[in-house]
């Protein structure tokens, strides 16, 4: 990660920068600012733009059953732009800007240094759809958080749901530039220790999200022994679709398992007629979604902003101020620290995205509401059944791959 060489100056300079913003207005008569520090150029904006439309209807709900704190909640954005240089750059914009929120993107590569911004100037930050446990006290710092699921638990979810369907002899193919990937791919791992019935991963291959051709990979697919009964891929962006469209013309036949990184529809021109693709969601766009209020928060998006989200991923979005809003409340005030402490009390708060717990060491969530989805012929459909992991997870295995 290329800012990771550049934290420990940052951080040396952390008391600095949080005097130069002590001085951000508090005025009753003033907006409390969202700062919206998330991407909207680059791969990423397909995970990001729509979850901070959602942030912004959310702030609308909220301002329309009268603000927050007696205030009115406004959001201003700067563009990560999908480079953590760019990242840190929009986080210090907001904050100039008065934010008492910084939103960050949806990968810790990517939107932790946006988070590494507003945790030196003393702000409290969440991202967006993050599932790495770096957004917290372990990683950034206690400021920090993610309304996500750990890419851990998805990984997981992915195990005990092979051995649903039989799938008893996997193949694990992983990008290896992003944490999340490699974390969700190290969940799967841990998890098929204890529910795989003894039988071994048939293989366990890696490559890269720029990589023009997989062909390599897809040789050593071909070639093991036994052969595997499904693929499963960590994998996110165009890396990860250039592998799905190339596994599946390679003739092989076998199903393929991932996780919400490929949720929507938006990629399936990519690869025509795809079919026994099987993933985890975090909600259904598509009017189908078992929960009403998820519906009908697509159905108010749209209207809003003219489409429909092309990924489950606004819910997160959405919950990420339902969920600042709550603690502020409690905490009868914006100050960081004492909104930090609401919102480590959390215990199975229900938000768009479901309950959420925090904890004053953990700022990730530890168990997963994972919509069942799968593309047959081309065509998309969820299985409208949730499905949710319930193994303690070790908060050390967290940071393992």
């Amino acid at each position: 990660m290329r800012w990771v060489a550049t934290l420990a100056a940052i951080l040396c300079v952390s008391s600095a920068v949080a005097v130069s913003f002590a001085t951000r207005g508090n005025s009753e008569d003033k907006p409390i600012i969202i700062g919206d520090a998330t991407a909207k150029t680059g791969w990423l904006s397909a995970y990001d733009g729509d979850g901070a439309k959602a942030l912004m209807l959310s702030v609308d709900d909220i301002n329309a059953k009268g603000g927050l704190l007696g205030r009115q909640l406004k959001v201003i954005s700067s563009d990560s732009k999908t480079d953590p240089q760019q990242a840190y750059k929009a986080a210090t914009d907001v904050i100039q800007q008065g934010a008492s929120l910084v939103v960050a993107s949806c990968d810790f590569d990517l939107g932790g240094p946006s988070s590494v911004a507003a945790e030196a100037a003393g702000v409290l930050s969440m991202s967006i759809c993050a599932g790495s446990p770096k957004f917290g006290p372990q990683g950034v710092g206690p400021l920090t958080y993610t309304i996500s699921t750990a890419a851990h638990v998805e990984g997981i979810l992915l195990a005990e749901w092979a051995v649903k369907q039989g799938w008893d002899k996997p193949y694990v193919l992983m990008d290896t530039n992003l944490v999340y990937d490699r974390t969700q791919c190290g969940g799967f791992r841990w998890r098929w220790k204890d529910v795989g019935g003894g039988k071994p991963i048939v293989g366990d291959d890696s490559f890269k999200q720029d990589d023009p051709t997989i062909s390599a990979q897809i040789s050593r697919l071909k070639a093991a022994n036994p052969k595997p009964n499904v693929i499963v891929i960590c994998a996110a962006g165009p890396g990860a679709v250039s592998a799905v469209r190339q596994i599946f013309n390679s003739g092989l036949g076998i199903p393929i398992l991932m996780g919400p990184a490929m949720d929507g529809q938006y990629w399936l021109n990519a690869v025509p007629n795809l079919t026994d693709f099987h993933m985890f969601i975090q909600a259904s766009v598509f009017g189908d979604d078992p929960d009403p209020a998820v519906n009908d928060m697509v159905n108010r998006f749209e209207k809003k902003f003219g489409a429909r989200p092309a990924t489950g991923y606004p819910i997160m979005g959405y919950s990420v101020a339902q969920a600042y809003a709550l603690a502020a409340t409690r905490a009868g005030s914006i100050d960081a620290p004492k909104v930090a402490a609401e919102l480590d009390k959390f215990t199975g708060e229900k938000f768009l995205c479901g309950p959420r717990t925090f904890t004053k060491d953990v700022h990730i969530q530890l168990s997963w509401r994972g919509l069942g989805a799968q593309v047959m012929n081309g065509k998309w459909a969820s299985t409208g059944q949730y499905y949710t992991s319930q193994v303690p997870l070790p908060v050390d295995q967290l940071f393992k791959e």
